[in-house]
């Protein structure tokens, strides 16, 4: 039986308690935040099982008894709580990004090398069956080699106040758009190389501004002088020559467009994942144009994104038998390269080359580890359902 320990009660940790609480072969034993009634609301979800509440995280990662922490606190402690973590020795689950500046990401990468320990990313994406049906095409050869990648997220604002600032979430685009750019490199099956970026602030600045997003969970909240960007569009050239288009809207009210991303082939098949749901493809040696769908339920387990329950189950399988998940430190790393390369573009208006952020002891690490980010894609969890044809 695996003992976890979640530290950060927000949205996320929530989550985690509530879907690693449904799981066999693990037990939620600690609970951390600063927030009494946070600790409180996760106690609750446990329904009356024992469980110990830690104000601070040095006394919960201090616990022998402790196997194993969930990290969902903000993007800016990632660093400190994840290196004291790695240091006593548990496996870490942590939420992404890796962290807010790329300083910081190398530090938890460095801490964690030669420590033994399991430390996966929540790159829910990764373990959805949407996107891995999507991947195993690709890598089979259906699809051909993807030389172009579009991804539209047109939604509304953050939930709560500090992710509106930068130097707590690191950005706009480094919160948000990690999971897209590690999206565009799983299926590319290339390295990043260099980027293009515009942006700025549309709607969501001044010294006042009210949150407008549609599942907060407090509404009317005033925040002051935002310092993260609303809108942007991103380009990105990839060492095989593959090109991705990356467009962020933070300020669209409901109903709202929502994500969608679209892949091309070099054969002319192509694909399109939409707001999560569906998977239309066709085109090249796929043919006519096909839709498919899933069992949304089984995909969510019924409490939250598709890949969530995925992702946890995969963390204990790595665990148990102490093998790199699929989502680890590499491809966080990578997909948080190309988010810090597309804020700077923004802020000094230029391209910005990925050597820029070149690290020798990193290179060195990812050298001696192996890090292969072509690695074959594990298999879906949920078949994918045919639904309408068309030519």
């Amino acid at each position: 039986m695996i003992s976890i320990g979640i530290i950060g009660l927000g949205d996320m940790g929530l989550a985690h308690v509530r879907g690693f609480s449904m799981l066999e072969g693990c037990r939620i034993d600690a609970l951390c935040d600063i927030d009494s009634a946070r600790t409180g609301m996760a106690a609750a979800l446990l329904a009356g099982k024992k469980v110990k509440i830690y104000p601070d995280f040095r006394e919960l990662i201090a616990s022998k008894n402790i196997d194993a922490v969930v990290i969902a606190v903000y993007n800016h402690l990632h660093q400190e709580v994840a290196e004291a973590a790695l240091g006593s020795g548990k496996d870490v689950f942590l939420e992404k990004p890796v962290a807010h500046t790329i300083e910081s990401c190398d530090a938890i990468l460095s801490a964690w090398a030669g420590t033994g320990s399991v430390l996966q990313m929540g790159f829910t994406y990764r373990y959805s069956s949407l996107y891995r049906h999507a991947a195993r095409m690709i890598e089979n050869g259906t699809m051909g080699h993807i030389m172009m990648a579009q991804c539209s997220e047109f939604r509304d604002n953050f939930p709560r106040p500090w992710f509106f600032y930068e130097e707590k979430s690191g950005g706009a685009i480094v919160e948000k758009n990690c999971h897209h750019f590690d999206i565009f490199n799983w299926m590319i099956k290339s390295r990043a190389v260099q980027v293009f970026a515009m942006g700025g602030r549309h709607v969501v600045k001044g010294k006042q501004y009210e949150i407008q997003c549609s599942y907060a969970g407090e509404k009317g909240i005033i925040i002051d002088d935002p310092s993260i960007i609303d809108h942007a569009f991103v380009i990105v050239e990839y060492e095989n020559g593959a090109l991705g288009n990356l467009g962020l809207c933070m300020y669209e009210r409901e109903p709202i467009s929502g994500l969608r991303i679209g892949l091309t082939a070099a054969n002319g098949a192509h694909a399109v994942m939409e707001r999560d749901a569906s998977l239309v493809i066709g085109g090249g040696g796929l043919g006519k144009v096909k839709k498919y769908t899933f069992d949304m339920e089984s995909e969510t387990a019924g409490i939250g994104h598709i890949g969530c329950q995925t992702q946890r189950r995969e963390f204990l399988q790595s665990v148990k038998a102490r093998s790199r998940p699929f989502a680890d430190i590499f491809t966080g790393r990578d997909a948080a390269l190309i988010c810090f390369a597309a804020e700077k573009s923004i802020k000094e208006k230029r391209t910005v080359h990925l050597s820029e952020f070149e690290n020798d002891q990193v290179t060195e690490i990812m050298r001696d580890l192996h890090y292969n980010p072509g690695r074959p894609t594990p298999g879906p969890a949920n078949d994918l359902i045919l639904g309408t044809s068309a030519n």
